[in-house]
């Protein structure tokens, strides 16, 4: 993880990451608060864009500056407003995980 100034963290995978931790991270839109499907690349949410292996292809998203969240798997991230999305800076604390139960 790196530091922000602007936010408590920025999370970030690139290529040379080891694939079994980014197996426990998932790629989450902010704008709808919609799951993207596929497997982490690489990805960081400063900028908002994420490599991910869906099927045996690759594919690149551009979302925009922090477009996405990078959050663990198995868990629901519950999102502020869309209209609080919009500011340029937007405190973890205002964040809140909640954990998913597996059936």
């Amino acid at each position: 993880m790196a530091h922000d100034y602007h936010r408590a963290c920025v999370m970030k995978f690139e290529g040379h990451d080891s694939s079994e931790i980014k197996k426990l991270y998932k790629i989450v839109r902010r704008d709808s608060g919609a799951d993207v499907e596929g497997w982490i690349i690489s990805a960081d949410d400063a900028i908002g864009e994420c490599s991910l292996q869906i099927d045996s292809e690759t594919k690149t998203f551009s979302f925009g500056p922090h477009g996405i969240r990078i959050v663990p798997r198995g868990r629901e991230l519950i999102l502020p407003p869309p209209s609080s999305l919009g500011v340029a800076s937007l405190a973890a604390s205002q964040l809140h995980v909640r954990h998913s139960r597996s059936r």
